[in-house]
């Protein structure tokens, strides 16, 4: 008979086996998983009430995405402008998707750039109407106004 248990792990205090906490891990990565597929599932399209906190956050992201045509640029002007307004980003992600900003913020990169996408996709309406709006007086100021 072989032993199953050779190192002991201190958990609060308590002692946990090697495979009690493989177990517990493999637990919790399930829940993990489970809980971001369920958030994934259940982001819908922003809120009247949540919209005044929703714009706010994203704002300052709104003259960098402008125009830009992310299938084909990626630089580091992109890289540069995420730090700067990472926080504002999670914020929107926490408002948009209705998640923890606790639980974002243990997750990897990766969750925030699949919740962003889900939220973008959900309000593609929302954001085209946005971007269309601050895009068209933009157009039009350095044309003096005429359209063609």
């Amino acid at each position: 008979m072989t032993a199953a248990v050779y190192t002991t792990y201190t958990r609060r205090g308590k002692l946990v086996s090697d495979t009690v906490y493989a177990r517990l891990s493999a637990v919790f990565k399930k829940e993990e998983k489970k809980m971001k597929e369920e958030i994934l599932k259940n982001i819908k399209p922003v809120k009247i009430g949540k919209l005044p906190a929703f714009l706010k956050a994203i704002e300052p992201l709104f003259d960098f995405v402008a125009g830009k045509d992310f299938s084909k640029e990626f630089d580091r002007d992109f890289i540069r402008h995420l730090a700067e307004y990472i926080e504002p980003l999670i914020e929107a992600v926490c408002i948009g998707s209705g998640a923890d900003r606790k639980w974002l913020e243990e997750q990897d990169a990766q969750v925030l750039v699949e919740l962003t996408a889900k939220i973008i996709e959900v309000n593609v309406d929302f954001f085209a109407g946005v971007l269309g709006a601050i895009s068209v007086p933009a157009q039009e100021s350095a044309t003096g106004g005429a359209s063609a």
